[in-house]
């Protein structure tokens, strides 16, 4: 969609009162009216932004998908998601007579990876998806620390489960990526409605429209933690009847400790901390260099090595969370600076 511009003359009311009058077209799309609110926010290079209060509740955006014959399910399927992610509130999928796409499977799908984007209409040749949860009643960073949360939970079964040779255990843990799965992307949509204009960031806690970038970046760490969580437990049942290596324990161990203090760090914008996550991941790295030293010189089995390498990331993904604070207290920093000296000339 093109970008309008609108033009209008400052006209002077009273004694010292300026107003500027507002498109008929753009207050009938927003719903607006007489006696409605509008937040007006000065940007960094001076100019305005007029937006509607509380316009994310009142305004939806729906999208159709014609499925045309050949058009696969997995196509289909990253269709709506992606279609999510941008913000749109529904999704109309549109099958052709020949369409093959497994209808059963796409809903299923479709509903176990997004929080609150559920069937709510289907006829022979359609489906409405339909986000139930819209506006989210889930803040920001709130979504962020339930992925940390869960998260910080797997790798401690994965210790658990390694130290106690609990396959059942080990199992759990990849049952819960799913969840942090579905967090990630809600976070990732209600940044790109920021992105987009439909939310102000102070409403996701946020400050301005480039912190955006390094909240994503934190929100990816964490879904990548989970990940590698994941893929420990997995290796790990694959390795513990043979015994799994008391260092490499104690190097996961020494891995979720950075990863709870960077993440909370991250929740909390803590700066200070996240200082400190930064030198404990130096120090980490420098002590798993000797354990993978002696992994070369031992007949540890393949699945120990995949192991190490997903705890080393784990570290690396705590060092870009780290990372992601020290960025926005330091974009912070600039802003007010900037304020500071625009108001002094």
């Amino acid at each position: 969609m093109a970008r309008t511009i609108y033009t209008r003359r400052i006209q002077r009311t009273g004694g010292s009162t300026f107003v500027v009058s507002l498109p008929k077209a753009w207050i009938r799309r927003a719903g607006l009216g007489s006696g409605s609110i509008l937040y007006i926010e000065e940007e960094l290079d001076g100019s305005l932004r007029v937006y509607p209060y509380r316009r994310e509740a009142t305004v939806e955006y729906h999208r159709k998908i014609i499925v045309d014959p050949g058009l696969s399910t997995g196509n289909v399927i990253r269709e709506v998601i992606s279609s999510y992610l941008a913000g749109y509130t529904s999704v109309e999928v549109e099958f052709s007579p020949n369409s093959s796409v497994d209808r059963e499977k796409l809903k299923r799908i479709i509903e176990s990876s997004i929080i609150g984007f559920n069937v709510i209409e289907e006829t022979p040749g359609r489906i409405l998806f339909y986000n139930v949860a819209y506006p989210s009643n889930l803040p920001l960073f709130k979504a962020l620390g339930n992925a940390f949360r869960v998260s910080l939970s797997m790798l401690n079964d994965c210790i658990s489960g390694l130290k106690r040779s609990d396959k059942e255990l080990l199992k759990s843990v990849g049952e819960r990526d799913d969840l942090v799965d579905k967090l990630y992307m809600l976070v990732v949509r209600q940044l790109n409605e920021v992105l987009l204009g439909r939310r102000n960031p102070r409403d996701l806690g946020l400050e301005s429209l480039p912190e955006t970038l390094y909240v994503f970046l934190g929100a990816k760490s964490i879904e990548r933690v989970a990940d590698h969580a994941t893929l420990i437990a997995s290796h790990g049942s694959a390795t513990v009847e043979r015994g799994v290596p008391e260092a490499i324990v104690e190097a996961l161990e020494d891995a979720t400790e950075i990863f709870d203090k960077s993440a909370r760090s991250f929740i909390y914008l803590n700066k200070e901390g996240a200082m400190k996550v930064a030198l404990l991941v130096e120090e980490f790295w420098d002590k798993q260099r000797e354990l993978l030293r002696k992994l070369n010189t031992s007949h540890s089995p393949e699945t120990v090595y995949f192991i190490v390498d997903s705890i080393r990331r784990i570290a690396g993904y705590s060092l870009d969370l780290a990372e992601s604070v020290i960025d926005i207290v330091t974009i912070r920093m600039a802003e007010k600076e900037q304020k500071r000296q625009e108001s002094s000339y």
